[in-house]
C-alpha cells in the first residue's frame, strides 16, 4: 500500500504551459482531476454540510470582486473509465468551501454496493447499467450530498493529461508485480509515475488488499493543489470556450456561466487546504 503522494513538476515549454491552463480549467469546471486528450489540466464561515435535494448552485453568496469574498460549498462528482471496454475504474467526489480554500476529497471504490432504484449494485455496476446519471445519484446518496457537476474521462486521456502535468511520486510499502489484466512492476519506495503508469496503480489499487480510497484521493489532492492556483484566475472564460465540447460532462454554457463566479473565487483563493475523507460522511466535513 501507498504511504503517501507527492505531485511532481518539471520545466515546461510555452506550449505545455498553455495546454496545462485548458487542464487547469477543466478541473475548475468539475470542481478535481478534468481529464480530456487536449487538456494539459484558516477555517471557519459556511458549513460544508450540503442537503441532498434541491439546487447546489444556491448555496453560495456571491461576492463583490475582491478575492475571498464569494462564499459557500460546493461538490463535484469526476469519474474516469477504460478506454476500450468502458467499464468504470476510477471514482473522486471533491468538496470546496470558499473563502477558506477548504478542500474534501473521498474515493469510493468501484465495488461498493448501494440500493438503486429497489436493487442493490455495485458502483461499477451501476454505471455499466445507468450510465453516469444512475452513479451520479447513488454517489449523492452514498455521500450525503448533492453534486453540482460531473466530469468523466476515458483511460486514454488521464494518461496523457499526467504526461503533461508531471509525475506523480508514490510510496509503496511492498513491491509489486501485477500482470493479468494488465502488467503493473513497482518496487518498495518512491516511485515516480507519469500517465500510463499512474492509471494502472490507480486501477490497482480497487484489487489490493484492505481500503485503498486514501491512495485514489491523494492521488486527486495533488492535482487540485497544482492546478488551482490565483495565477490562472484571469484566463477560465477563453479557456473554458477551447474545451467545453472536449469533456465527458454535463456543464454547458448556461451552467458555466451561472457557476463562473464561484469558479473564478476558487482560482482567486487558490488550495489552502485538502483533507483526506476515509469514510463517505466524511465528505462534508
Amino acid at each position: 500500500m501507498s504511504k503517501n503522494v507527492t505531485f511532481r513538476t518539471e520545466r515546461k515549454t510555452i506550449r505545455n504551459n498553455r495546454i496545462l491552463l485548458i487542464a487547469v480549467i477543466a478541473l475548475a469546471l468539475a470542481g478535481i482531476a478534468a481529464f480530456s486528450a487536449y487538456s494539459i489540466f484558516s477555517d471557519g464561515g459556511t458549513d460544508m454540510q450540503s442537503s441532498a435535494s434541491g439546487d447546489a448552485r444556491a448555496a453560495y453568496s456571491p461576492g463583490d470582486g475582491t478575492v475571498g469574498s464569494v462564499r459557500g460549498e460546493r461538490y463535484y462528482l469526476f469519474w474516469c473509465k477504460d478506454s476500450e471496454s468502458g467499464q468504470l475504474e476510477l471514482i473522486w467526489v471533491v468538496g470546496i468551501r470558499l473563502p477558506q480554500g477548504k478542500y474534501t476529497v473521498y474515493s469510493p471504490s468501484i465495488d461498493d454496493t448501494v440500493e438503486y432504484k429497489g436493487e442493490y449494485h455495485s458502483l461499477g455496476e451501476l454505471f455499466s447499467l445507468y450510465d453516469v446519471e444512475g452513479l451520479r445519484e447513488a454517489v449523492d446518496s452514498l455521500c450525503g450530498v448533492k453534486t453540482v457537476s460531473y466530469i468523466g474521462s476515458d483511460s486514454a486521456n488521464f494518461r496523457q493529461m499526467i504526461n503533461h502535468l508531471g509525475a506523480v511520486t508514490v510510496d509503496i510499502d511492498e513491491p509489486i508485480n501485477y500482470n493479468k489484466d494488465f502488467n503493473l512492476i513497482l518496487g518498495k519506495g518512491e516511485n515516480d509515475l507519469k500517465g500510463d503508469t499512474l492509471y494502472k496503480y490507480l486501477v490497482y489499487t480497487n484489487f489490493m488488499q484492505g481500503d485503498t480510497r486514501k491512495i485514489r484521493a491523494e492521488a486527486m489532492a495533488e492535482i487540485l493543489k497544482n492546478t488551482v492556483t490565483p495565477k490562472k484566475a484571469d484566463r477560465i472564460d477563453s479557456i473554458f470556450a477551447r474545451i467545453a465540447n472536449l469533456l465527458l460532462s454535463d456543464i454547458t454554457v448556461v451552467s458555466y456561466s451561472a457557476d463562473r463566479e464561484f469558479i473564478n473565487g476558487m482560482f482567486s483563493v487558490g488550495v489552502k487546504s485538502v483533507s483526506i475523507a476515509e469514510k463517505p460522511a466524511q465528505i462534508t466535513k
